[in-house]
Formats: structure tokens, sequence, C-alpha cells
């Protein structure tokens, strides 16, 4: 089997009823991706749901115990093959397209950039990718994450909860964009 070119690492919790949604998105992408389901303990039938999907492209794991979200993002890091990583919650889905924007985005941005980020649309009928741009020396690919990823939590949450009223509050079409 040849690697994929985006890894979709998924941490999930007792969402069985919400994992086909979101793997019919996926399957409305056109490129090259794995699905990385990682179940965090979940008591539903969260397992059996993933697993009943039955196709190659997805990689079940499962924690032996509750960890939480950050924990089953890392495990499903550590399986992944493709040369881009996607972080994707179960209760979330993709616009059509969406994954090949991204990696456009990235592979086309100048080299200091190491990430970029998706933003959602309320009606998911279009899609926007920004582009987050690194100031300063190159940085290796494992310390860009890490730069990237480590805004204080607390401001990060503020925001994402402020830009999610203003969405509920707004026209279908509004477009959110979180700036940290």
């Amino acid at each position: 089997m040849t690697s994929p070119t985006v890894s979709v690492v998924t941490p999930t919790f007792n969402r069985a009823a919400v994992l086909p949604r979101l793997w019919r998105s996926l399957c409305r992408q056109p490129v090259p991706f794995e699905w990385i389901v990682v179940d965090d303990a979940s008591t539903d039938s969260t397992p059996s749901v993933v697993q009943s999907i039955g196709d190659p492209r997805i990689v079940a794991a499962g924690l032996d115990r509750n960890r939480g979200q950050n924990a089953a993002r890392n495990a499903g890091v550590c399986l992944s093959r493709g040369a881009f990583i996607v972080f994707v919650d179960s209760d979330d889905e993709f616009a059509p397209g969406a994954l090949q924007e991204a990696v456009q985005a990235i592979q086309n941005a100048p080299a200091v950039v190491g990430a970029v980020l998706m933003i959602a649309q309320p009606t998911f009928s279009t899609h926007s990718v920004e582009v987050r741009e690194h100031r300063g020396p190159p940085l290796p690919a494992p310390q860009r994450c890490r730069e990237f990823f480590s805004d204080d939590l607390r401001r990060t949450r503020a925001a994402a909860r402020a830009a999610c009223r203003q969405n509920r509050d707004g026209p279908p079409t509004t477009r959110c964009h979180i700036e940290l």
C-alpha cells in the first residue's frame, strides 16, 4: 500500500452516531488520505461503528483508558504515514475538496510556514484556508509544529468560543477567521 498524502487524525469518545457523517465527507476528498480514528475508551459502539465501515484507508486505534483528546491526537500522530497531518474532531466534517486546498496551500507556502489553519464555514458550502507564517529563521519541522501550537490555550479557547457565538448569530455564509 502506498503512503497517503494526508493523515486525518480524529480523537473520539462515545461518538458512534456522528462518525459515519465525517467518513462520508472524507470520501468526497480527491486527495489520497488515511483516516486514523483514535477511540479514547468509549463506552458506546464507537469501535464497532468504525470497524463496520471496512475501508482499508481507516486505521482504528484505541486507548486503554480515557486520557483526553490531546493524548488521542498524539497517538494518532504516532500512527500517521502521510506527508501532512490534519486534526478533525469526530463531530465535524469536511467540505468537498477542503483537504486538497489545504495541501496546495502548504505546498505553495514559503519554507518558513509549518502549518495551515482550515477555517470552517457554518454551512460547509464553501471553505477557506489561512496560511500562518512563522517569523524568524527556518526551523526544523518538529520545532515548527511545537511553535505553531504553543499559543496560550485559554486565549485559543476564548477566541474559538467568541467565533462560534458569532457564527450562530450571523447569516449562514458568515466567514469565521480566528487570529491568535
